[in-house]
């Protein structure tokens, strides 16, 4: 086995909630999105999200002519900035009033507090009224402008404005509100003419996630998101869902998406929109699609279901609780219980680990067709009908595996690696993810990991 290090070539990046706008700013074609949960730099000329940072509660985020930093407040009263080619956040003081506004110049920061104003040089020290610049950059005032028509969302609700900042140079406004992302409003024509609506509202955990026809596609209970690779995003409310009723898994067969609710509701994702399929009637913890149907897990055991019409047929049930995970396996399936790793096919059921070369317990498994990939302490083993082979892994205790695309993943913070062909594996060093994964895809050219929490993107 050989391993090749990236340790020094990863940084990821958290695609953070750019749709809930807390304030705007413009610094030549770029527009700094601050919401409540980051701030991101998009490029207007692009349009495409050029960066985002992760930081709790920000406002008046302002970046400096130079396209070197992003000041900001955090929380009420502390001064800080983001270094833009490092992503390193500075702490730089704390002030003993509430910003009304903040405003950036070539020199220094400008902050206002009724008639009263601080003036303060790029390390956040005061200077002298006599430094004051002619020109500086503000933040936008929170203001609704009676003349800008009313935003709707698509159910003809008014939508919350929060932000409004203006370019002259272009006499356009650009129109933040709380949870649908920013408006273009032409004042010249006196319409909307585009929409930024970029990041993941962070108010449902992550439960799911895969790449389907050029979109990553991110489902959490109440709602399935649509991110385009400029990061963009669509989200598609699941407003038809009973009393009860949650969406708990996201797949793709026949070249169609498919949700499915914990109530046994399957819908096909179309034109972003969730047209019904079919129901199961079953209550349903997990979902796959197997060769000859589908593969329900339940609180209560495994169900082997075909569909016909409307009609649901249980072929089988197997009355096994508290599996660590379950996978489709050709016509059968392969679960793991207890560190054991078992295979079923029609009426037989039998422990690979007792007719394998597998002498360690399972800590995780995957499956691609009739092959299984099967992680111990170790060792990764690929188990097919014909053979078992067995490749060294780079690191030991393993936590998680994943397979997209012909690629093998293995995660233990920090550490990611990847197979991509034979037994070498390419190994980084990824910090910033501390919370547990629960997928690793590729995502047109951007390796992504998600977790329950966050979106990650490799730069």
């Amino acid at each position: 086995m050989q391993v090749v290090l990236n340790l020094l070539l990863s940084y990821y990046m958290c695609l953070p909630d750019l749709l809930d706008v807390r304030s705007l700013s413009l610094q030549q074609n770029f527009l700094v999105i601050t919401s409540s949960t980051g701030i991101g730099i998009y490029d207007l000329n692009n349009k495409t999200l050029r960066a985002c940072f992760e930081v709790e509660d920000p406002n008046f985020g302002i970046m400096t002519p130079d396209l070197s930093r992003i000041y900001f407040i955090q929380g009420k009263y502390d001064l800080s900035y983001f270094d833009i080619p490092t992503g390193e956040k500075v702490p730089l003081r704390t002030l003993e009033f509430l910003p009304d506004i903040v405003g950036v110049g070539q020199k220094s920061i400008i902050i206002v507090h009724g008639y009263d104003e601080i003036l303060l040089d790029q390390a956040g020290f005061e200077l002298p009224a006599s430094e004051k610049e002619r020109n500086y950059t503000f933040s936008s005032r929170s203001v609704t402008l009676s003349y800008i028509p009313p935003i709707f969302n698509p159910f003809g609700e008014k939508v919350k404005v929060s932000a409004v900042l203006y370019d002259p140079l272009q006499n356009l406004y650009f129109v933040g509100t709380r949870n649908a992302g920013v408006y273009i409003f032409d004042n010249k024509r006196k319409i909307y003419v585009d929409s930024i609506k970029t990041g993941l509202p962070n108010d449902f955990p992550i439960l799911d996630a895969t790449c389907f026809n050029g979109n990553l596609w991110i489902l959490t209970s109440n709602y399935l998101c649509a991110v385009r690779n400029d990061f963009a995003s669509k989200l598609i409310s699941a407003s038809i869902l009973g009393s009860g009723e949650e969406l708990t898994g996201i797949f793709n067969a026949d070249s169609t998406l498919y949700i499915y609710t914990n109530q046994g509701k399957i819908f096909s994702v179309e034109n972003e929109r969730l047209i019904f399929e079919k129901n199961l009637g079953i209550p349903v913890k997990n979902l796959y699609r197997n060769n000859s149907g589908f593969l329900v897990e339940t609180q209560s055991g495994i169900l082997e279901v075909t569909v016909e019409g409307d009609s649901t047929n249980i072929i089988r049930n197997y009355n096994i609780n508290e599996i660590d995970r379950l996978r489709p396996l050709g016509c059968g399936f392969a679960f793991l219980l207890k560190g054991k790793l078992y295979v079923n096919h029609g009426d037989t059921l039998f422990i690979i680990s007792d007719s394998t070369t597998l002498d360690q317990p399972v800590i995780d498994f995957e499956t691609s067709g009739d092959t299984i990939l099967a992680l111990t302490f170790s060792h990764l083993l690929r188990i097919s009908s014909a053979s078992t082979k067995v490749i060294e892994l780079p690191f030991n205790d393993p936590r998680r595996i994943f397979f997209d695309r012909e690629n093998v993943f293995i995660w233990k913070w920090p550490f990611l690696a990847t197979l991509s062909d034979g037994e070498d594996f390419s190994l980084e060093t990824i910090q910033e993810v501390k919370e547990s994964v629960l997928k690793v895809l590729n995502f047109e050219n951007c390796r992504v990991l998600v977790t329950s929490k966050r979106v990650w993107l490799r730069i």
